[in-house]
């Protein structure tokens, strides 16, 4: 939609470049020969000094002296903790562990196999780091090892957890140095976990340590329907940041998808194009098609299965929801070519489970074997009207919420009260709401005569995805739109934890949060409002009253999913008389007058203080 507000973008959080570092377990022989000092005795000496000194004798065996103490230091360390900066520098110098006498009550499917350590950290010691833990007991199956921290109240997953060769300790690639760790291991069987990329992005480093595959979006199929076009650069910052995880090239349908010829010179184009970028396999997304071609598609991924296989490359197919009978998509017949299938449901939210539902639902009925089925979870918000989607970040969807406009002014000289609308969040009473049967925040207006409705993605929503994974047997999941941004829903840890075996907590947003605040900055007030995130009614809205003195003030306007609070304002000029200066005529929705009112955005609003948790579903 032209000309809506969007506030700007954020500073980017600092991101962490995760480089395998090893550890240097190297034990010293010989001391090595320092300037000035003497040098060693020979093998054969017998006694005869030649005419040295006894001095030199005993600085010999102070070298000697030293050396066994560096190797007694690095044999049997004195901490059960090592912390190492990336390069194996000592970042992680100064660092002391101290262990708890209590370990405090696990989550359900979570056992100990190491204490928990409370580290003590020197200031300015941030960024990534490689970190080793003694476990309580010799250990032969590294399975499900994680790391774990614990901050006084809850449990927070770090990352994947390596076990040694010897089985005594264990190791992983955190992006900073925590402030307790413990090695806790999974009951549960592990989940894989696809990261999707768009190109020339690299995964985020949260949700990278526990990834399976990376597939960047890095290639387009071509209008011939005989090669591919591969964006330049695409693969470079993934293949560059994956730290050994297999790198997939993801070839994506172009606009005139459903008039491509899939035949044996775009097998040939496909599988010569990966092996020159250096990939480790293939992610093949046709998006919709028409189901006549369900034959065409089947042959195709036969064809291109057995080519992959031959190079010695991996092969995935993303498939829509397409219905009980899975539409152009004959889900056996292409899983006995490719090593798995990504449903990328592709669909309003509001039919979202309608839709999943019934397309595993023919999978099932087929025979299909779900364990090789992985759900696609956008970090996206939607916008849908009319059969249209669009997609948008968190933040453009809550700055949407937020727009403010001011009603035409009646008097003429000024008024003392102004009135001011949220014209965005109209059709939904005012505020935005939770959907149960969406299971997703969302809020709707009209614009142009067609309604629209705004779906936010969160971990709220995201959580009953998952679960919808767990319940119907599927084997992983893959996190769409991996790479790091902060305008996206925050979903990359509890995606990364679900895939460990963990389970999805089904939370609703705490209601009140939900519900628009109007502040005024400055001077003046709002009438009839009462405090923010304490209500469940949202003003449809709000009354700004004018102070005594004259200058400018603001009002802002807050909205939230229940995760982010989001905010803008905008600036009215008060006479020193203590009237609002009216303005021209503006546009609100069911007026007739023409002139719009742009807010000025803000940053994002602090998040207030109240009741901090979501209220249980």
């Amino acid at each position: 939609m032209p000309g809506r507000p969007r506030l700007p973008v954020p500073p980017g959080r600092p991101q962490f470049d995760l480089e395998d570092d090893a550890f240097d377990d190297r034990v010293p022989g010989e001391p090595p020969e320092i300037p000035g000092w003497p040098p060693r005795l020979p093998r054969d000496y017998d006694g005869d000094d030649g005419g040295r000194d006894d001095a030199g004798l005993f600085r010999m065996l102070g070298v000697l002296v030293l050396a066994a103490a560096v190797v007694i230091a690095l044999v049997l360390p004195g901490s059960p903790i090592r912390v190492i900066g990336r390069g194996g520098d000592s970042a992680g110098e100064g660092i002391t562990a101290k262990p708890r006498g209590d370990l405090p009550a696990l989550p359900a499917g979570l056992t100990a196999v190491s204490r928990l350590y409370e580290l003590s950290v020197p200031g300015g010691l941030e960024g990534t780091q490689v970190i080793e833990v003694v476990l309580s007991e010799h250990l032969a199956d590294g399975k499900n090892l994680l790391f774990y921290s614990y901050d006084g109240d809850t449990w927070k997953r770090l990352g994947v957890a390596n076990l040694s060769a010897d089985g005594k300790r264990a190791s992983g690639e955190l992006p900073y140095p925590p402030k307790s760790v413990a090695v806790l291991r999974a009951s549960a069987t592990a989940r894989s976990l696809g990261l999707l990329v768009s190109s020339g992005q690299a995964p985020d480093a949260g949700a990278l340590s526990g990834a399976s595959v990376v597939a960047v979006r890095a290639a387009v199929l071509g209008k011939d329907g005989r090669s591919i076009t591969l964006r330049e650069g695409g693969l470079a910052p993934a293949l560059k940041a994956a730290n050994g995880k297999p790198v997939y090239l993801a070839i994506e349908a172009g606009p005139d998808a459903g008039g491509t010829t899939l035949g044996a010179d775009l097998v040939t184009s496909i599988a010569s194009t990966a092996k020159a970028a250096g990939v480790m396999g293939v992610l093949v997304d046709l998006g919709p098609l028409p189901k006549d071609q369900r034959e065409s598609v089947s042959k195709f991924t036969a064809d291109l299965g057995a080519r992959l296989r031959a190079d010695r490359l991996g092969f995935v197919v993303a498939v829509p929801a397409a219905g009980r009978d899975g539409g152009a998509y004959d889900w056996s017949a292409i899983l006995a070519s490719a090593g798995g299938l990504w449903l990328a449901p592709r669909v309003d939210s509001g039919d979202y489970y309608a839709d999943v539902n019934a397309t595993l639902d023919g999978a099932t009925e087929a025979g299909v074997d779900l364990a090789r089925v992985s759900l696609v979870l956008d970090r996206r918000s939607q916008e849908t009207s009319t059969g249209a989607r669009s997609m948008l970040t968190q933040r453009d969807a809550l700055a949407l919420g937020s727009t403010i406009l001011r009603a035409p002014d009646t008097g003429v000289g000024g008024t003392a009260t102004v009135t001011l609308t949220a014209p965005f969040l109209s059709g939904s009473g005012g505020g935005l709401r939770w959907d149960d049967a969406a299971k997703s925040v969302t809020f709707t207006f009209a614009e142009a005569g067609k309604p629209h409705a705004v779906w936010v993605e969160n971990r709220f929503s995201a959580g009953f995805r998952l679960d919808l994974a767990s319940r119907r047997g599927l084997g992983g999941i893959v996190l769409d739109q991996a790479e790091a941004n902060p305008d996206l829903a925050d979903i990359s840890g509890m995606a990364a934890e679900f895939a460990q075996g963990g389970s999805p907590r089904l939370e609703r947003p705490f209601g009140p949060y939900l519900i628009p605040c109007w502040q005024a900055l400055g001077g003046g007030s709002i009438e009839g409002a009462s405090a923010c995130w304490t209500q469940d009614l949202a003003a449809p809205s709000a009354v700004w009253r004018t102070p005594k003195s004259g200058g400018v003030y603001t009002v802002r306007l807050v909205v939230s999913d229940g995760t982010s609070f989001v905010g803008q304002e905008i600036p009215i000029r008060v006479t020193p008389g203590g009237l609002a200066e009216p303005i021209g005529g503006i546009n609100v929705p069911g007026t007739t007058t023409t002139t719009p009112v742009t807010p000025t955005p803000t940053a994002t609003a602090a998040v207030p203080a109240g009741p901090p948790r979501p209220g249980g579903n």
